[in-house]
């Protein structure tokens, strides 16, 4: 039987499972591996790992860690790197992944945007495999097809964004590699190894191999069995953190397709919702009326949603 893994890089949340590759035509959900990337402090949710990275003193740290280290620097106007999937939507992607960082997230002025990306894909990669070797199913494939989903704004690829991720994943492979599993560490890893590590991953050129999906035809995917004796079409809102995402799957003949015209990607998402609140927050809060106590009480309420 071969399998397919599929990476949801998510704006907040990264998710990831493994199918049979022909479950779209032989539907078997026992079958269906979601994989469980975190969840180890309490009340987490073991299939959602933050999308996260922050740059301590002298470490890297990620997912879990990375959020609680922020927020416990907050009021040192300390930040972790978060929502960065949103640049996979950008028309020069290049210069995107170069661009530096800004001093409340990394105050050391050692990494770009792209560095940071990269050490956690490795991150994420490294959370991936331990996922696959603790699953009794998965544990005795040594390979898997691999691919990514992705939102509207990459359909037809025209300016070649594919191959750029591709090359991020490849580095993040070798960092990966590199590092080994330490990177699963609670303390995350020594600055110096992070750089070192990226270094010769980039003098690697590696590139991955993944293919795509869009992301609210993967979410259509499951609710899409049995659609065939059931209605003749399926409308999939799919709202993330920074996109929301549209797609139709319809009855033709014997087959289910998606109409492809049909997609689309609105950029107001969980992220708007959260600051519109927060915005009703602050109106709500004629006392609060200093800069200071609104962006306290700005911070707070964001990093309650």
């Amino acid at each position: 039987m071969s399998w397919t893994l599929c990476i949801d890089f998510g704006t907040a949340f990264s998710k990831a499972a493994v199918a049979p590759s022909d479950s779209w035509s032989h539907f078997e959900p026992g079958l269906v591996r979601p994989l469980m990337l975190g969840g180890e402090d309490e009340g987490a949710n073991t299939f959602l790992l933050p999308s996260a990275v922050f740059v301590d003193d002298g470490r890297i740290l990620f997912g879990p860690a990375a959020i609680a280290r922020a927020a416990a620097l907050a009021d040192k106007k300390r930040a972790a790197l978060k929502s960065f999937k949103t640049l996979l939507g950008v028309s020069d992607l290049d210069r995107a992944l170069n661009t530096g960082l800004p001093a409340s997230i990394d105050p050391h002025r050692q990494f770009s945007m792209g560095d940071l990306i990269t050490l956690y894909l490795a991150y994420l990669g490294a959370s991936i495999d331990r996922a696959i070797a603790s699953d009794p199913v998965l544990e005795r494939f040594a390979a898997l097809n691999r691919r990514y989903a992705a939102p509207a704004w990459r359909s037809g690829d025209s300016t070649g964004l594919h191959a750029v991720v591709m090359g991020v994943f490849g580095q993040a492979e070798a960092v990966q590699d590199l590092i080994g599993r330490s990177i699963l560490a609670a303390g995350g890893v020594p600055i110096e190894t992070a750089r070192a590590a990226l270094a010769k991953a980039r003098a690697s050129d590696r590139v991955a191999e993944m293919g795509l999906i869009f992301e609210a035809t993967a979410a259509a995917a499951y609710t899409s069995v049995g659609l065939e004796v059931e209605a003749p079409a399926l409308i999939i809102a799919d709202m993330g953190a920074g996109t929301t995402d549209i797609a139709v799957l319809a009855r033709v003949g014997a087959r289910i397709e998606e109409l492809a015209e049909a997609r689309l990607t609105l950029k107001q998402a969980g992220d708007y919702i959260d600051s519109v609140i927060a915005n009703l927050i602050l109106a709500a809060n004629p006392r609060v009326k200093s800069l200071a106590e609104r962006t306290a009480l700005w911070g707070a309420a964001m990093r309650g949603m």
